[in-house]
């Protein structure tokens, strides 16, 4: 698996130009596979995987299915993808922002999906702001974790100082700098242009019909991407085999003859609601997160174990 930040800012990246638009960083995500490629080569005939987890939502679909079509433009530069994984990800703000108080400004959202304009779109993510999840914050309840209080943070960022270690730097390449986990100005540069109300849904339908399989799972105790708004965005993708998917219902997932969760799955799609988990699932339930990914990335049926 292949780790690179974007957009410019985040994590160990850097760059002159901080990007406001999540399709328009595609192409610079595409070229640093490619030039990645070029200095090892050997990776390259490898199965590509793309996995991230919130956001990520947004812009691993979009990333994706970029990279699908320019592998039918350019079959000498061909990225092998096998697959996208998301993790409690942001992917479809009119669906999912339903179930998070059955709330009552879709509107806000239907003009923002139907204009595609900057001042609607941030006008949408500003309301629901105040009037949806702004009645959660008062109830001091963690928005990651809704059974901890506001004040933990969750999961512990002690990770930060060893990812700012020089040494560990050094071993994996990075020019010396301080890590930036969730860096406030592309954060702010985005949501300003109103990618946080943007719908990503047709880009998984895209990868869908193009082949490429698609993972979403959620930890179920996660309130900003919760597991029923999750679900409910997957059960509405519409895609060649949508009707074989929810045709099914969720079933339990058993590991080691404990139920830790439940699936819906197809040979392409699979739906993963992890029980007891917050929205890190690796952080809340490591075993199960690696049983997990295991499974998926070696293309093993979920159900067996």
């Amino acid at each position: 698996m292949l780790f690179i930040d974007q957009p410019s800012g985040v994590g160990y990246s850097y760059g002159a130009k901080t990007e406001t638009h999540v399709e328009s960083s595609a192409a610079a995500f595409y070229e640093a596979i490619q030039l990645f490629y070029e200095a090892f080569p050997k990776y390259s005939q490898l199965p590509f995987h793309l996995f991230g987890e919130s956001f990520a939502g947004r812009y691993i679909p979009i990333y994706a299915d970029y990279i699908v079509q320019k592998n039918l433009e350019d079959p000498k530069r061909v990225i092998p993808i096998d697959s996208v994984g998301i993790g409690n990800g942001w992917i479809n703000p009119l669906i999912q922002l339903k179930y998070s108080a059955q709330m009552a400004c879709e509107s806000n959202f239907e003009k923002c999906y139907a204009s595609n304009n900057r001042q609607d779109c941030v006008a949408a993510d500003n309301y629901c702001n105040v009037n949806v999840d702004g009645l959660f914050y008062l109830s001091g309840r963690n928005v990651y974790d809704v059974r901890q209080p506001s004040t933990v943070t969750t999961p512990p960022e002690d990770f930060i100082q060893l990812l700012d270690h020089p040494n560990l730097q050094k071993a994996i390449g990075v020019e010396r700098m301080k890590y930036q986990e969730c860096a406030d100005k592309p954060y702010i540069a985005m949501m300003e242009a109103g990618e946080g109300m943007r719908n990503s849904a047709p880009h998984l339908s895209s990868l869908l019909n193009h082949g490429i399989r698609v993972l979403n799972y959620v930890g179920d105790a996660d309130y900003l991407c919760n597991w029923y708004g999750n679900y409910a965005l997957t059960a509405d993708l519409n895609f060649n085999g949508s009707s074989q998917f929810n045709n099914q219902t969720l079933r339990p997932w058993v590991v080691q003859s404990k139920e830790v969760g439940q699936f819906q799955s197809t040979s392409l799609l699979t739906f993963l609601r992890i029980y007891e988990a917050g929205h890190e699932v690796p952080y809340y339930q490591p075993k199960t997160a690696l049983v997990m990914f295991d499974k998926w990335i070696s293309k093993k049926p979920l159900h067996v174990y």
